[in-house]
């Protein structure tokens, strides 16, 4: 579902009541009953702001591992995704849409993951998109995809309003 929130589209998919957005003084959150939130951490005391951090790194870290199937997959995804951290924040590690669509048909279907990539391999474009097309495993690539969505950077934000 889109919505023009304070003058910007923004897209919730089907199931989505909010969208955060980094902005230069912390984050924005635009729900979708057409409310607008901002949050400064600098109105927090140094030991929340803290944990705050951690907490956000340890979800950083572990973007794109709830479709794992291993603890081995676990920590190739948490070190890419450190490297990719020490690169800067806004450094995206490639979403790979095979891989994202081979963890929804393994997590819809209860097969393996490496069962499942063995299918896609030999399946033509046509044939994927027509898998992508399942409801349920939209809602899944849409969940997979969400988790390790990067913002738009600051400079884009303020080239918006």
């Amino acid at each position: 579902m889109k919505m023009t929130i304070a003058g910007v589209e923004i897209n919730f998919g089907e199931r989505g009541r909010m969208k955060w957005i980094p902005i230069s003084q912390g984050l924005q959150v635009f729900l979708k009953n057409g409310e607008t939130l901002k949050f400064d951490p600098q109105e927090l005391s140094p030991e929340t702001r803290e944990l705050a951090m951690r907490h956000g790194l340890k979800q950083k870290l572990a973007d794109g591992c709830s479709a794992n199937d291993t603890a081995d997959q676990d920590e190739a995804t948490i070190r890419k995704q450190w490297e990719a951290l020490k690169g800067g924040w806004s450094t995206r590690v490639a979403v790979d849409k095979d891989e994202t669509l081979a963890k929804a048909v393994a997590e819809v279907t209860g097969k393996s993951l490496e069962e499942v990539k063995e299918k896609l391999k030999a399946m033509k474009p046509e044939e994927k998109k027509a898998i992508r097309a399942n409801k349920k495993i939209a809602e899944v690539i849409d969940r997979l995809e969400s988790e390790g969505v990067e913002a738009i950077d600051d400079e884009d934000l303020e080239n918006l309003f």
